[in-house]
């Protein structure tokens, strides 16, 4: 077991075992809920958990003391989110009527998901009449009814089918399997994609239909994403560069001006960095190097910078210099650079 899956394990076994001994069974369920999330980002991005100090529960409440509030954050929105939306299914499953009409399962689950999330209407549309076909030939496994489906919509990038009380287990572990498959891919054609965030929402889309969805976003608005985007260290974060220096804008493709933000934002923010005195770290460039990596220069140096510069190589080697996208490191004779497929294939075109 490596160090982040053992990091991650501790932190859940810590974190579930108070909700357990005092929680509710949706504080366990959000929980669990929020964990899988999180975990499919972690295989994408290789982060260790936080080292939790203490783990408290009163009044109701969990509280989590540890060395990133972020993540802790992130995870008691999520399971505030997820219990309001169990309670709220819950509620609405006594008088709720079915969202799927099983004689019409392809037009009931596009009226739940609607256009722009084709790619995941045609895939639960094919579920669910496996689901069907499984109920009409195994029944004694299966049950002999079909499954009331109260809710269906996309969550924090995720699909949620919600069934009904009275769902067969079998069905509903069915239904559940294949959502987490689907979940998978791109919710607006189907191709393989990562969940990410996408102008503060989170979606699952592939680079094609991101830069679709970033088309119609600024359709017809003077800003263009990501020409619209603007970042000058000294005008944003002053007390990270030298007093004589008048500008310093990153030398970088500008889908990587939002993760040089969040990790100078962080850094700029944090405790750490507030008790050093003031122009401990100075900041002289930031420019992409021939390899296709970010690099980062100083006038002045200290350690306490080392983890957010890494974090910034981390997550720029893994993103689409040109559209903030998931990208992948190409190749050529002459440089490397990070790019998603769609920028990839435009700019061979426009070359070529």
């Amino acid at each position: 077991m490596d160090d982040v899956e053992k990091s991650w394990k501790e932190f859940r076994g810590k974190v579930r075992g108070v909700i357990e001994d005092h929680g509710a069974p949706d504080d366990l369920r959000s929980f669990d809920a929020w964990y899988a999330e999180e975990m499919r980002l972690v295989m994408a991005h290789n982060y260790p958990a936080p080292h939790v100090s203490d783990v408290t529960w009163s009044t109701e409440v969990l509280h989590v003391e540890c060395d990133d509030r972020e993540v802790v954050d992130r995870m008691m929105t999520a399971m505030a989110e997820v219990s309001h939306d169990l309670k709220e299914a819950r509620a609405g499953r006594s008088v709720m009527s079915s969202v799927v009409d099983w004689n019409d399962i392809h037009g009931s689950v596009f009226k739940q998901l609607g256009e722009y999330r084709a790619g995941w209407v045609e895939q639960l549309t094919l579920a669910l009449e496996k689901v069907k076909r499984l109920i009409d030939e195994q029944p004694d496994l299966f049950g002999d009814e079909h499954p009331s489906i109260v809710q269906i919509k996309q969550k924090w990038g995720g699909l949620r089918v919600y069934e009904g009380p009275d769902c067969n287990q079998a069905a509903s572990e069915e239904i559940q399997w294949r959502v987490d498959q689907i979940e998978q891919t791109c919710e607006g054609c189907s191709n393989s994609a990562q969940r990410q965030n996408f102008l503060g929402f989170v979606t699952t889309l592939c680079s094609w239909c991101y830069n679709d969805a970033l088309r119609r976003r600024f359709e017809g608005a003077e800003e263009s994403w990501p020409d619209s985007l603007r970042l000058d260290i000294v005008e944003n974060y002053p007390d990270l560069v030298s007093p004589d220096c008048a500008s310093l804008v990153p030398a970088v493709g500008k889908g990587w001006l939002v993760m040089i933000s969040q990790a100078l934002h962080k850094l700029s923010f944090s405790q750490d960095f507030r008790a050093l005195d003031l122009g401990t770290i100075q900041i002289s460039e930031i420019r992409k190097g021939r390899d296709g990596k970010i690099s980062i220069g100083f006038s002045r140096y200290h350690d306490l910078i080392q983890e957010y510069a890494d974090w910034m190589e981390f997550r720029c080697g893994v993103t689409c210099e040109e559209c903030g996208h998931v990208g992948d490191i190409v190749r050529t004779a002459d440089r490397s650079q990070v790019l998603c497929s769609h920028c990839y294939c435009t700019r061979e075109k426009s070359d070529g």
